[in-house]
């Protein structure tokens, strides 16, 4: 159908055991044409392999025709035809992230919750981007404890996530900061973005703290 391309099939297999003979194959655009000779009694199956394009709108009815005509050695027979569909369903993923502490000390750590909910299908890769303000380092993270943990990296700022087969759900993690003394911003404001493939959409979401000093 429009809206997937042709991967392989595995028709040629059935060549190596016993008839059907598979004798040939082509392609005329989405056209797929295969032929056969020498079709004894009885069931024969073979698959064929296809993949979903990228930008097909979710809920698209993806519908496949197959059509058999055949011949003996006397007559044609009749054309035979079946069809087969698959709803096409998108991972839909929003992003949020709260704070533990809206107003905070320098010294003072502050604990993120990051929290992305999938609404839909499984989202192949789940990329967590966190920009954390100035003024604080990273301490700690609790991202390995998910299942779907695949790899991070906080060296450097973004702190960078990665997650595989996220499924429908809702999954969090802890991310905690040290506020440095030195740190003189009145206001920390943390940005964390999310993007999944396989269509590559971009969720975002922030958590402010006020930096309060002691007056005395």
């Amino acid at each position: 159908p429009a809206g997937a391309t042709f991967i392989g099939h595995t028709a040629d297999l059935l060549s190596q055991t016993s008839a059907p003979y598979f004798q040939n194959f082509s392609q005329v655009g989405q056209g797929l044409f295969f032929e056969f000779m020498d079709i004894p009694v009885g069931p024969h199956e073979f698959e064929i392999i296809a993949q979903v394009n990228s930008g097909v709108l979710n809920n698209t009815l993806l519908t496949n025709w197959v059509f058999c005509n055949y011949s003996t050695e006397f007559m044609a027979g009749p054309e035979s035809s079946s069809n087969a569909s698959t709803t096409i369903i998108i991972p839909y993923i929003i992003v949020n992230k709260t704070v533990d502490q809206a107003q905070a000390l320098p010294g003072d750590y502050l604990n993120y919750t990051i929290t992305f909910t999938n609404y839909n299908s499984t989202a192949s890769w789940v990329w967590i981007n966190d920009t954390l303000p100035a003024g604080v380092i990273y301490v700690s993270d609790t991202a390995a404890a998910l299942p779907e943990y695949f790899s991070s990296d906080t060296a450097t700022s973004p702190l960078q996530y990665i997650f595989a087969d996220v499924g429908f759900g809702v999954y969090s993690f802890n991310i905690t900061v040290l506020i440095l003394n030195s740190t003189i911003s009145p206001w920390l404001n943390n940005t964390v973005v999310c993007e999944y493939t396989p269509i590559n959409v971009t969720s975002m979401a922030n958590a402010s703290t006020e930096l309060i000093r002691p007056i005395i």
